[in-house]
């Protein structure tokens, strides 16, 4: 493995350590910096709240770590980004569409319904799917069109093995941060009891 690649995970393992560590105490310090309520509806909100924030540091990392990987100019940046941020929603949005079609499907094959209502689900889906690709094909030959021929080598490799990288990675973090935190995310709590 080249230096360079080797600075690069070492960056990234330790911007990922720091991300678990730092969620968990972010965690422990909105469960114990506000006064205990009664109701639920803010835990979760405490608890939304830190996923938002665990969801939006990922994602800068993530765009660092692509940024870093792609070698992207300042210029480059600037006009990437925003076209990157806009996949990443796409993405999520079908994501979430996928899931209520989905939901939708199984209802229909579990109930007794007509044959319109059945194909109207089938029309639905392959709606959401066709508009999600078409969609995607925007973006990616938008994204591409900035982009060097070796850098989208790179960008196609990147969004091929992130996900993968990223879960062994914090897999592997999780198991060694657990350990060494739980005393001090405890002694934390205790103290603000």
């Amino acid at each position: 493995m080249s230096r360079q690649k080797r600075l690069l995970w070492i960056t990234i393992t330790v911007g990922v350590a720091a991300l678990l560590i730092f969620i968990p105490l972010r965690a422990a310090d909105l469960r114990s910096s506000d006064q205990p309520t009664a109701t639920e509806s803010i835990s979760t909100q405490k608890t939304d709240t830190a996923k938002t924030h665990t969801v939006e540091l990922l994602e800068l990392l993530r765009i660092w770590m692509l940024a870093r990987e792609l070698e992207l100019s300042k210029e480059q940046m600037i006009q990437f980004t925003p076209l990157f941020e806009e996949l990443q929603r796409v993405k999520d949005r079908f994501r979430e569409d996928r899931r209520t079609i989905m939901a939708q499907l199984q209802k229909v094959s579990n109930l007794p319904t007509d044959e319109e209502e059945e194909l109207a689900v089938l029309k639905a889906r392959k709606d959401v799917e066709n508009k999600y690709w078409q969609e995607v094909q925007r973006l990616t030959g938008e994204l591409n069109s900035q982009l060097t021929p070796r850098q989208q080598i790179k960008f196609a490799l990147f969004n091929d093995t992130y996900r993968q990288k990223m879960r062994q990675l914090i897999a592997s973090l999780r198991q060694v941060g657990e350990a060494n935190q739980k005393p001090y995310i405890d002694k934390i709590i205790e103290q603000n009891r």
